[in-house]
Formats: C-alpha cells, structure tokens, sequence
C-alpha cells in the first residue's frame, strides 16, 4: 500500500518528492 501511495504523491507532487521520501524513510 505504501508504494501505490508513494507513485500517487510522487506522480502528484514530482517537486516534494524528496520530502515524501524523507517523511516514509523518517526523521
């Protein structure tokens, strides 16, 4: 579930991916 909602945002948001990426990998 986790990699459908990471494309989605990624797909979405192609500019934070880096934040989306720091807030699934954490602090």
């Amino acid at each position: 579930m986790s990699t459908t909602q990471n494309d989605y945002l990624c797909s979405f948001c192609s500019k934070p991916q880096a934040q989306v990426k720091r807030l699934i990998a954490g602090p």
